[in-house]
């Protein structure tokens, strides 16, 4: 099936590669091979035919190192970032990129770092750019504004994202893209945790404590 790359990993991509123009590229990837297909993995391309991950190798050649530039896109809170992969590390979801937890994955990733991005449309393809030396990044208002509440009843491509990231929780229900009881009890669940209020509903709090 054709494909393209997520716009804000362009972006990414673009921004290293003249920051640092003499860097090794072996590592580097965009779609999965045949590996990667066989798995769910943001380096398959998504219904839209959009593949949300990117590797860059760790060699960058240049003054910096790609765990000072991986430390500063976590420093920058940007939330067009699902999560990193780095030296058998992963951010921790819902951490606003700020812990890492031990990955336990094949791949360690100690020659690259996996960028994964959100799957909403309007932050994958959100092409502003990054903040490379730890500036705190917000999305525009009307883009805040614009992402939707989402509570029992509700259905679509939201919702299973929602799902998708409850998952990786540890909570159990289905990716179904129906925002049913057992989904209202997960977010429940996560916003009690999280010391939030508990009303199952998924607005501004909880979409930031989720990462979302």
């Amino acid at each position: 099936m054709s494909w393209r790359l997520a716009k804000s990993l362009i972006k990414l991509r673009e921004q290293i590669n003249a920051a640092y123009p003499s860097r090794d590229k072996t590592s580097d990837g965009t779609i999965g091979d045949t590996a990667h297909r066989n798995r769910k993995s943001d380096h398959n391309p998504n219904d839209k035919g959009v593949v949300c991950a990117i590797d860059i190798d760790e060699d960058l050649r240049g003054n910096r190192t790609l765990e000072q530039v991986i430390t500063a896109i976590r420093a920058s809170r940007d939330k067009r970032v699902k999560y990193i992969i780095y030296e058998g590390r992963i951010t921790e979801p819902g951490s606003d990129l700020q812990r890492w937890k031990k990955y336990t994955g094949a791949n360690p990733h100690s020659h690259h770092a996996h960028i994964s991005v959100n799957s909403d449309p309007r932050l994958y393809d959100d092409a502003r750019d990054w903040s490379l030396d730890g500036t705190a990044q917000q999305l525009p208002a009307a883009t805040q504004s614009s992402l939707p509440v989402l509570r029992r009843g509700d259905k679509g491509a939201a919702v299973k994202a929602l799902q998708v990231n409850l998952i990786a929780r540890h909570y159990q229900l289905k990716a179904d893209g129906d925002f049913g009881p057992a989904t209202e009890r997960a977010v429940r669940s996560f916003q009690t945790v999280r010391g939030l209020t508990a009303d199952g509903i998924v607005g501004q709090a909880t979409r930031e404590a989720l990462g979302i």
